[in-house]
Parts: C-alpha cells; sequence; structure tokens
C-alpha cells in the first residue's frame, strides 16, 4: 500500500478525522494482502472509520461486516 500515493493521501485524512467511511468497489481493489487488510482493519478501528465493499458484501461499521472482511 506504501506504493500508492492516492491511497497514502486517503489514510493521512482518515487519520485526521476528514473521512469516516471508505468505500470499494471490491476488497483487492483496497489490498490483496491479509496481512495489509489486518493492518488497514485496525487503523481503521483506532480512528472510528469503516471501510464498505460493494461487491464483497464487507461493511467494518458491524460485528459480521468485519469479519467478513477477515475471512475474504
Amino acid at each position: 500500500m506504501e506504493h500508492r500515493p492516492a491511497f497514502q493521501q486517503m489514510l493521512i485524512d482518515m487519520r485526521a478525522g476528514k473521512i469516516n467511511y471508505i468505500a470499494a468497489y471490491k476488497l483487492d481493489r483496497i489490498t490483496r494482502s491479509v496481512r495489509d487488510l489486518e493492518v488497514l482493519i485496525s487503523d481503521l478501528e483506532k480512528h472510528n472509520c469503516y471501510l464498505m465493499c460493494d461487491r464483497d458484501d464487507v461493511n467494518t461499521s458491524t460485528a459480521i461486516g468485519r469479519l467478513k472482511a477477515i475471512k475474504q
């Protein structure tokens, strides 16, 4: 994820409280690494931000959605 400047800027904005939700078409558009996803979800939780992926039925604002994200 560090080689994606726009993604990094989005994370900076999220940490600054400018973003509450991140929406993506599919989870693999965010990351294909389970480890990166785990770190991202942890970071999202720290900053009260949520990830929603349309095609993968992931919504980390719910416990079920967090579980689905990790299982992907």
